[in-house]
């Protein structure tokens, strides 16, 4: 915000502007004086001006899905079976009981959503359907939401229930 307030935006953009303009007067004039002598072929330094341009656009839109995220917050999608602590993870990190916890497979069905502050950094922790197959109609659903949310999810924390884990 400082650097946009301090005009660092729009010098920036003041010269994608003014490596537009050069290139489309170095164009133009190829074409104005077409059948006249133009002294050197102008198509590299379009080439170079464009490329400059480009990348440095490219470069901030990148930037824009980071800061984003900054102000939004990063999705961590708590991923597993049915039963894997999915959902008392999510209970214990956010220190409410926020989703129901129960012995029953498929207890969870829409994807639950809880933001948190991890050291200023915006967390939005997503609680979702156990993945498995099922022949429920509306547990499918839910599978099918949770595994489009951990696809898009930036980071997917996947559980298994202790059982399942080999010990030495």
């Amino acid at each position: 915000a400082m650097r946009v307030m301090s005009g660092e935006m729009s010098g920036r953009i003041g010269g994608w502007r003014a490596g537009i303009v050069r290139a489309m007067a170095l164009v133009e004039a190829t074409i104005d004086f077409a059948d006249e002598d133009v002294p050197e072929d102008v198509w590299p330094e379009v080439r170079v001006l464009l490329g400059k341009v480009l990348a440095e656009m490219e470069t901030e839109i990148a930037g824009t899905a980071a800061a984003r995220r900054l102000r939004d917050g990063f999705e961590v999608a708590l991923v597993g079976a049915p039963n894997a602590g999915k959902s008392s993870l999510l209970n214990y990190l956010v220190r409410s009981d926020v989703a129901i916890v129960s012995d029953i497979p498929g207890t969870t069905r829409d994807v639950l959503e809880n933001r948190l502050d991890i050291k200023g950094l915006p967390v939005i922790l997503l609680d979702m359907a156990g993945l498995r197959e099922t022949d429920d109609p509306i547990e499918s659903l839910g599978v099918a939401r949770a595994l489009t949310r951990a696809r898009n999810a930036d980071v997917r924390v996947f559980l298994q229930d202790g059982g399942d884990i080999a010990t030495p």
